[in-house]
């Protein structure tokens, strides 16, 4: 998997791994991180789904404005959804819940919850997971829970390429411009749907 080496702009094709080995006082503990990820991720692929490990320390050195209020070394998970999840889960999961599904409803989200909900239950029963979804938002405010692109960035999943990091804009200055993110696997033919957070994985001794 590609990754971040916790500073901007990211490099598609760094090593996560590496990027942190050499900050490690327990390695172990970051190889313990990617096989969570990896378990997930293997779990979701037939679905259309990727998964990739961060933690929130890295994801907390590029969002300025929303900030996950974990520990710093807990183990999270960034799933995106690719075109195979249009093509062949989606039709099934609507065909499988069509008396379920209610009209006004988001039925990507509800196909989004049913296998975040159902790969946590079977791979890690008992766990304590906090699944955040990409249309949440903070109660007190109209925030997002996560920045999913940040979050897929530290993640190493694609690029985000954020406004201000553009030295010589094309656009006036005075209209609101939006980050763009573009995936070496899937270029823009992604969307990010949720971050996994295992609550109970985590390890003080990393160093940053």
């Amino acid at each position: 998997s590609s990754g971040i080496n916790a500073e901007w702009p990211l490099r598609p094709g760094d090593n996560q791994i590496s990027a942190y080995c050499t900050n490690l006082v327990n390695k172990s503990w970051l190889y313990h991180l990617s096989q969570i990820a990896t378990k997930i991720d293997k779990y979701l692929k037939e679905f259309g789904y990727d998964a990739a490990p961060f933690l929130p320390e890295w994801y907390n050195k590029l969002s300025t404005i929303v900030k996950l209020d974990y520990p710093p070394n807990t183990v999270c998970v960034v799933v995106l959804s690719n075109a195979d999840m249009f093509d062949k889960t989606f039709p099934c999961y609507i065909s499988e819940h069509d008396p379920e599904l209610k009209k006004g409803t988001d039925c990507v989200d509800l196909c989004t919850k049913h296998y975040m909900t159902k790969a946590v239950e079977e791979l890690f029963p008992g766990e304590d997971v906090d699944i955040i979804y990409d249309w949440e938002l903070q109660t007190n405010s109209r925030l997002p829970k996560i920045n999913m692109s940040t979050a897929g960035h530290a993640a190493g999943q694609a690029f985000y390429n954020r406004p201000e990091e553009i030295s010589t804009p094309t656009w006036e200055q005075t209209k609101k411009m939006f980050g763009c993110s573009i995936s070496p696997k899937y270029s823009g033919w992604f969307g990010y749907r949720a971050v996994l957070v295992f609550k109970n994985h985590q390890d003080d001794t990393i160093q940053y």
